[in-house]
């Protein structure tokens, strides 16, 4: 099944930019193109995909709002030395 999506959540499959297309019905080709490929392995995978970032998302807000502000300011000084550790390793002498 649709597991919670609607054509409404794939506003990328298709677009009116080319030359003469202004008047197409932009709803309707989403409508046929979301009942066309709902059912292909290609856009279930999409969907099992679409699904997993969502509980990761999900899990990462939940992490982030166990946090204490003394955490937030530990894990901001880490990522500061790690990116000036990366930054004294760069190499800028080559160019492609």
């Amino acid at each position: 099944g649709d597991k919670g999506r609607v054509k409404g959540d794939y506003e990328t499959v298709f677009t009116n930019s080319k030359a003469g297309m202004d008047d197409v019905d932009k709803e309707y080709v989403k409508e046929v193109v979301y009942n066309m490929s709902k059912d292909s392995n290609f856009f279930k995978n999409e969907q099992r995909k679409n699904e997993a970032s969502d509980e990761r998302n999900k899990a990462t807000k939940e992490r982030m709002a166990t946090l204490s502000h003394f955490d937030l300011a530990s894990a901001c000084k880490q990522a500061d030395r790690f990116i000036q550790a990366a930054d004294e390793e760069r190499d800028l002498s080559r160019t492609f």
